[in-house]
């Protein structure tokens, strides 16, 4: 489902205007109020934007970054808006007791581990992720992977498969800050 109102206010167009030969694109700038959804499972998403404050002043928004910028083990959201400053949005959850934060450290492939996928399992669940900085238009994100484990402590094992293709195996790796 999507809103045909949001995606063809973003839309861009091109063409041959004014039969000139030339071809041109138009992107218009339109602000609109940045959008947040939880993940409720089954492939479910509940629209968050409001409760979570992300909303509250439309912006002509090029991209997120995700970094903890407080330092208390959860990501935090940086939004660059266009001719506008950026907007910092914290997260306030306690969620943080619950989570594993990694920061790779290569010797082989590059300094910061990107490109390196890092798989957690506990409690019957199976997380991957993809470590990768780049992030929409002049964003990156903080080089981490962050995973939740939710009431666990620790996660029953991580396995991160290095670009060099080095496989490293640890199991019982405790949850909290990198």
């Amino acid at each position: 489902w999507f809103d045909a109102d949001l995606l063809d206010a973003h839309r861009q167009a091109g063409g041959d205007w004014p039969q000139s030969r030339d071809l041109w694109l138009a992107s218009p700038p339109v602000k609109a109020p940045n959008l947040a959804l939880q993940n409720t499972g089954d492939l479910k998403f509940e629209d968050r934007s409001a409760a979570w404050g992300v909303a509250a002043d439309p912006q002509v928004s090029t991209a997120a970054a995700f970094g903890d910028l407080d330092g208390d083990g959860d990501l935090d959201i940086v939004v660059n808006n266009f001719d506008a400053p950026a907007a910092i949005y914290e997260n306030r959850s306690s969620a943080a007791k619950g989570a594993l934060k990694l920061r790779l450290r290569g010797s082989y492939s590059n300094r910061y581990g990107l490109g390196a996928r890092i798989t957690v399992e506990g409690g019957g669940a199976k997380q991957v992720r993809f470590l990768s900085a780049a992030r929409g238009f002049l964003s990156c994100d903080e080089p981490c992977a962050v995973f939740g484990l939710g009431e666990a402590d620790a996660a029953e094992r991580l396995t991160i498969e290095w670009p060099s293709g080095q496989i490293q195996v640890f199991t019982a790796v405790r949850g909290g800050r990198a």
